[in-house]
């Protein structure tokens, strides 16, 4: 039979309704969170510095093979899009982008476009030479002719120790290569302070869950704790025990270990980082054995297992969840970690996250920076798919 025209109604009205309700939320997320990521991410492939402030040099060059002579149409091309560009901030967005690709780049725009602004007697091609002889060669052409187009995976490829030039795509100079190892760094790092984590929590985790003292609630608390207190001042606290003097060199010295200082080293950042994550972890292995039934356990025992097989058999396969939930939060909130290595680690400890920031705040080169965070969220996605399958959630 039919739903009713008025059942239908109700139906659609409170559809309605509810998408309402929800409407103001999905739009925060989309203005406030979603598009301004997405701004950011589309940095790491944008090329219009170039293609859109360079337009007749790249028309000029679209028929140009890289190697054939360069003909005074080139630098006449050339000189009149500096012309246009003038001496504002769009000469020097340009001089920047281009001098990613090659050192010294920007030096020679910056010098034809004085040149050729002044108006000297000569052809463009003499007066963009003498400015800068780099222009005599094709190398520093070839650029242009490369990024003539509006979008470019340089940046992206560059996140990877990848450069392309005329030939293809190669592996950057040994001296140069950087970032594979800082992503290795990041991801191995965060797999250990998951796993350290998993490993210092779930004892603390099963006795909140199954005791019933007073000494689980106040440990409860002493889990929360954390949440109320600064990320930045429980770091300070960690400079304060590792340091030269402090409380972690005294107490070595006493027990005979020596006075040497753990500070700005591999094992003040993973120390200072477990004492952040291992709460999280607690917590969610936490959610999930308050919800397994103590008579499973009771039930294998007075069938006659032990009590540790009817521990492994029974409670640890259904605590799991929780402990794929917790490897998986702290895993992925390791990946984006700066403060902490920051403050307490050396320069051969950082995480991909301070060259994001140091990219972003210092070099203003956003290109490169947003390329670095493509790849941390593809490394993190990845993770997610291999923790959740091992999960099995």
């Amino acid at each position: 039979m039919a739903p009713s025209r008025g059942l239908v109604g109700s139906r659609s009205r409170r559809n309605v309704a509810v998408l309402l309700r929800v409407l103001p939320a999905v739009l925060f997320v989309l203005l406030a969170i979603a598009i301004p990521i997405g701004l950011f991410l589309f940095r790491a492939i944008d090329n219009s510095e170039v293609h859109d402030n360079l337009p007749g040099t790249i028309a000029a060059l679209s028929d140009w093979q890289g190697l054939d002579p360069l003909k005074e149409r080139h630098y006449e091309a050339l000189a009149n899009d500096l012309r246009a560009l003038g001496d504002g901030p769009r000469l020097y967005q340009v001089a920047r982008q281009l001098n990613y690709h090659m050192a010294g780049y920007r030096s020679a725009v910056l010098k034809a476009s004085e040149a050729v602004r002044k108006n000297g007697t000569g052809t463009a091609r003499t007066l963009i030479e003498e400015a800068d002889p780099a222009w005599r060669d094709h190398a520093i052409w070839r650029v242009i002719a490369r990024e003539a187009g509006a979008l470019t995976p340089f940046f992206v490829l560059a996140a990877l120790d990848l450069e392309i030039d005329e030939y293809g795509v190669r592996n950057a100079d040994p001296g140069r290569a950087l970032y594979r190892e800082v992503f290795s760094r990041t991801v191995w790092m965060s797999l250990l302070i998951a796993a350290a984590c998993a490993i210092l929590g779930y004892p603390l985790a099963y006795f909140l869950a199954n005791s019933q003292s007073r000494l689980a609630a106040l440990a409860i608390y002493a889990v929360l704790l954390p949440f109320w207190t600064s990320l930045l001042v429980r770091t300070l606290a960690w400079i304060v025990i590792f340091q030269k003097g402090g409380v972690a060199a005294t107490t070595g010295k006493l027990m005979g270990f020596g006075s040497t200082s753990l500070l700005y080293s591999r094992s003040a950042v993973i120390i200072g980082m477990i004492h952040v994550m291992l709460p999280f972890m607690i917590l969610s292995i936490y959610a999930v054995m308050r919800g397994i039934p103590s008579s499973y356990t009771r039930a294998a025992i007075s069938l006659g297992a032990s009590p540790m097989r009817a521990f492994l058999s029974v409670y640890l396969p259904q605590s799991m969840p929780g402990i794929g939930a917790g490897v998986m939060i702290v895993t992925i909130l390791s990946l984006g970690f700066y403060l902490t290595p920051a403050l307490l680690g050396s320069p051969n400890d950082q995480l991909i996250s301070y060259f994001i920031a140091y990219f972003t705040n210092e070099l203003v080169n956003w290109n490169m920076a947003a390329a670095l965070a493509i790849w941390l969220l593809v490394f993190a996605g990845c993770l997610w798919l291999v923790v959740r399958q091992v999960g099995g959630k």
